[in-house]
């Protein structure tokens, strides 16, 4: 069982840590929009007829329902299109750094809005190693001039490069990774009543409604059928069977078993994302890349275990404040009773 459950994980950081590379193989040939479309079309598909078969409906409850919604929109179709478009620009090892900052945007985000989430001394000490990584990283992205090909796509589309391009590029991976962090508020705010599986099926349908107008409005036109390369669009498959809905499962079953220490995959997403693209697309790497890293993960580390202290403490105050079950019997009360 424990050698299952691990083997599961590392599936998992492995299918979630290179999702960033077929993002850029899939965007060699199709733009951004349509990218994520594809993706969450083909998801939701799959996703629909699970729901279906499996008897699970869509939340009754108005707040848990409109809640949904907003997690559909904001946790699928808006930082999908971000970080594709995004991880055009910059290199996908870069891109699997940044987006790993998520935890640090929901730390600080359910603060605010969750009572038994605030921050503390550790969290905050956190969130600074964290965040000074985010901005080495972001200045790394700004004078790299990182052009973001994809060498081995032949006839790959033209992308706009140079530092601000890079830059802006970093900016919208972050702003993806911020769009996780609120949801995952949210869905804890709102949703913890209604079964993960259902708010990941229910979300990406959601998500793939969203993004038909913004398809249709951003989209550019498909090139001929016939100068498809089968690269991409394997890509596209992937992203869709193996990057969301197998990923989704995996993940959920990891949840199951481990509870909260399933978010520990976080921490094995980089390594193999860096890895991938310096392997496969000839990315660059540098201390800039390998120290920023280092950081977002002790980030994520001194914030995770601080939020661990907190939960313990919280539960060690409500049992020892919780009245205690009355001792056994005296020998002579027992004798009374008999």
């Amino acid at each position: 069982m424990v050698a299952k459950t691990w083997l599961r994980f590392w599936v998992l950081a492995a299918i979630w840590g290179s999702s960033f590379l077929f993002m850029k193989l899939a965007t060699a040939q199709f733009d951004p929009v349509t990218v994520t479309f594809s993706r969450l079309a083909g998801a939701a598909i799959l996703f629909a007829g699970f729901l279906w078969l499996t008897q699970r409906s869509f939340p009754r409850d108005p707040k848990a329902a409109l809640s949904l919604v907003v997690v559909g929109m904001f946790n699928t179709a808006v930082p999908f299109t971000l970080i594709t478009w995004g991880n055009e620009r910059i290199d996908t090892g870069l891109t699997t750094v940044l987006i790993s900052t998520a935890p640090f945007f929901a730390l600080t985000i359910a603060h605010f809005f969750l009572r038994d989430e605030k921050l503390n001394a550790g969290k905050i000490l956190g969130l600074c190693v964290g965040f000074a990584g985010v901005v080495l990283l972001m200045q790394r992205a700004a004078t790299a001039g990182e052009t973001g090909t994809v060498p081995v796509v032949a006839g790959a589309r033209a992308v706009a490069a140079g530092e601000g391009q890079a830059l802006l590029g970093a900016a919208a991976v972050v702003g993806g990774a911020f769009c996780y962090g609120v949801c995952l508020t949210l869905i804890r705010r709102y949703l913890r009543e209604v079964e993960p599986i259902r708010v990941a099926g229910y979300s990406v349908m959601i998500g793939t409604v969203a993004m038909v107008p913004i398809w249709l409005m951003l989209g550019q036109s498909l090139p001929a059928v016939s100068a498809w390369q089968p690269l991409p669009l394997i890509s596209l498959a992937l992203l869709a069977v193996l990057h969301t809905v197998v990923a989704y499962f995996l993940f959920y079953g990891l949840i199951a078993v481990w509870g909260p220490r399933a978010s520990f995959v976080t921490y094995a997403m980089p390594p193999i994302g860096v890895a991938l693209g310096a392997v496969v697309l000839g990315e660059r790497l540098d201390w800039t890349l390998l120290l920023g890293g280092v950081l977002v993960l002790a980030g994520i580390y001194l914030a995770q275990t601080a939020h661990r202290r907190q939960e313990r403490a919280a539960v060690a105050a409500v049992a020892a404040a919780a009245p205690t079950a009355p001792a056994s019997s005296a020998p002579g009360e027992a004798a009374s009773r008999d």
